[in-house]
């Protein structure tokens, strides 16, 4: 990962301001995109989409028509605590490139954003990214779309004919049943 930081910052990024965004999205969200790649590039996609759109807009206020941004992700998989939490680092360049008419290119540095431009520009990735996700039919597809490709990616359970067993208070070691060995209830506070 530091390598891959390093060559970022040597090679690819040019030395002007760059503005980090972060995109996480819902939980029911999260789940999906873990497991359906395709999902999670259209989000980014979106992501991205949106971010540049929003300094080609801000580039045409200040006069420049055919600005061109540029930006980098990276997608984490896993909040702090190793939870499962898909998101998206999105470095963006402050400002946009430009032509001059004769071969060369500039970079345009752009202000940072208003708090009023960010809000309006999350609402609009709240309301592509979420387009639709929060309807109950939309629920229950993504529901059901999660439960097939548990069953076709997971392995089944062995043993489940043994739960009565276990509820019983049978205790097993390493799936293996203890002759003579049972859980005792435990005895209730006062």
């Amino acid at each position: 990962m530091t390598t891959q930081a390093a060559h970022l910052i040597d090679a690819v990024l040019p030395r002007v301001a760059v503005r980090q965004w972060v995109l996480s999205v819902p939980y029911r969200l999260r789940y999906l995109l873990a497991f359906d790649h395709r999902l999670c590039r259209a989000v980014l996609r979106v992501h991205v989409r949106v971010l540049l759109g929003f300094h080609r807009r801000r580039a045409r206020r200040a006069g420049v028509r055919d600005g061109q941004g540029g930006a980098v992700t990276v997608i984490q998989r896993f909040g702090g605590g190793v939870n499962l939490h898909v998101h998206f680092h999105t470095l963006v360049l402050e400002g946009v490139f430009t032509g001059d008419g004769e071969g060369a290119v500039r970079f345009l540095p752009l202000p940072a954003p208003t708090d009023e431009e960010v809000a309006r520009l999350l609402a609009t990735l709240h309301a592509r990214v979420t387009k639709g996700a929060g309807s109950r039919t939309k629920g229950l597809l993504m529901a059901y779309k999660l439960l097939d490709m548990a069953q076709a990616r997971w392995r089944r359970l062995d043993g489940a004919h043994l739960l009565p067993l276990v509820r019983a208070g049978i205790v097993f070691v390493n799936g293996v049943h203890q002759e003579g060995k049972a859980n005792k209830p435990k005895a209730k506070a006062a």
